[in-house]
């Protein structure tokens, strides 16, 4: 291919070129980055999302007795380039966008990236764009849902949880739990996982996790008749109960489905 070229790049975007055969080729743009955008690119997103600074720091790698260091030296000599990948990733946005601050914020589908394909040679697709992720939640367990205010504040990134990626919007306690049981069913099968914002004020017909004064959790629909509230499950096959004593504690925002 010729001989190769020594230069220092803080930034590298991908793009398409076609050879004689029409073929596509993947070829690497590179330009050079303002370290300093990108970190206040990084801050209002993190603003934006409601997220602190330590959950993002330790997010893409910083150690927990370091990430104030980290973040002070951002602040005063710019993101370094090598990490921008990795917070795109965690922000959910694209690199191009946080790199330079131009192009589509949020990640395009392939055949959005490859315009200048033929029509018999562009990728066929019978679905959409998905929706944007916002972001990464902590999985908990049912046990921690009835502390789960005091559990979120605690768990970070790379602290061996499982982080699910969520399209909601995030805000500083929001979680998310693995269904368990049939009561829900056939809307919430056993084994997936929703996504829970207990800082959302719950209304008539919303689905909820729920607690008793034992700290237990359970997840049903909130329902009103008359003046009374009751918690429904979705299987007919399970009675519904008064709300009584237990205290709603969280709205599901999402469900997540996994296949593998």
């Amino acid at each position: 291919m010729g001989s190769m070229l020594n230069v220092s790049v803080d930034y590298i975007k991908p793009f398409v070129c076609f050879n004689s055969n029409d073929i596509p080729v993947n070829f690497l743009f590179m330009s050079t980055t303002d370290t300093t955008s990108v970190f206040s690119r990084i801050k209002n997103e993190l603003e934006a999302q409601q997220r602190k600074r330590e959950w993002f720091c330790l997010a893409v790698g910083c150690k927990q007795e370091s990430y104030s260091q980290n973040w002070t030296h951002w602040e005063k000599r710019g993101f370094p380039s090598k990490r921008i990948a990795t917070a795109a990733t965690v922000l959910g946005v694209s690199i191009e966008w946080l790199a330079t601050g131009s192009g589509t914020k949020h990640p395009l589908s392939i055949n959005a990236m490859l315009p200048g394909l033929s029509s018999e040679i562009a990728i066929e697709s019978n679905v959409s764009r998905g929706p944007t992720i916002h972001g990464k939640v902590p999985l908990i367990s049912w046990v921690q849902a009835g502390q789960a205010l005091e559990v979120v504040d605690l768990l970070h990134p790379g602290d061996g949880f499982e982080w699910i990626d969520t399209t909601c919007q995030i805000k500083a306690h929001t979680y998310a739990l693995r269904v368990q049981g049939d009561s829900m069913t056939p809307d919430f099968p056993h084994g997936c996982i929703i996504v829970v914002e207990p800082e959302l004020d719950p209304l008539p017909g919303d689905y909820v996790i729920a607690k008793n004064g034992d700290d237990e959790a359970t997840f049903k629909q909130l329902i009103k008749d008359g003046a009374d509230y009751y918690l429904k499950p979705l299987n007919e096959r399970y009675p519904i109960k008064p709300l009584g004593s237990y205290r709603v504690i969280g709205v599901v925002r999402e469900l997540v489905r996994r296949f593998r």
